[in-house]
């Protein structure tokens, strides 16, 4: 089975695509990373400013179509506190559900800590 990651940051946005085999062991396939800075104005005004929400929007939409083609059967989405501290967040990953057919789950500011320290 072909599992996708894919990690919505306040600086850039990535994807990781793992082949899973048995025993739960993995072989990363493929990645891709962008720099799409969605934090910058975010964390000062509490919004994501337009051209980063649309920037945004593409690039997901863009990575849940490369992990698509290339078999991914499902792509786990997160997103951090660029997001979680945004009044429109839930706008942004409205639109994700909308034009990318993805879920993506905002992670505390405690889970995101944590997580950050495992990677």
């Amino acid at each position: 089975m072909k599992l996708g990651v894919l990690d919505i940051g306040t600086n850039s946005i990535h994807i990781v695509i793992a082949e899973i085999g048995r025993e739960m062991s993995f072989e990363i396939i493929g990645r891709a990373k962008d720099m799409t800075r969605l934090g910058d104005v975010t964390l000062k005004s509490g919004f994501i400013a337009s051209d980063k929400f649309d920037r945004g929007v593409s690039v997901v939409k863009h990575f849940v179509q490369l992990a698509r083609n290339r078999g991914v059967v499902k792509i786990l989405g997160v997103a951090t506190a660029a997001i979680r501290e945004a009044s429109n967040g839930g706008e942004f990953l409205d639109r994700i559900q909308r034009e990318a057919d993805l879920t993506v789950r905002t992670v505390t500011g405690e889970e995101e800590s944590r997580l950050i320290y495992l990677a």
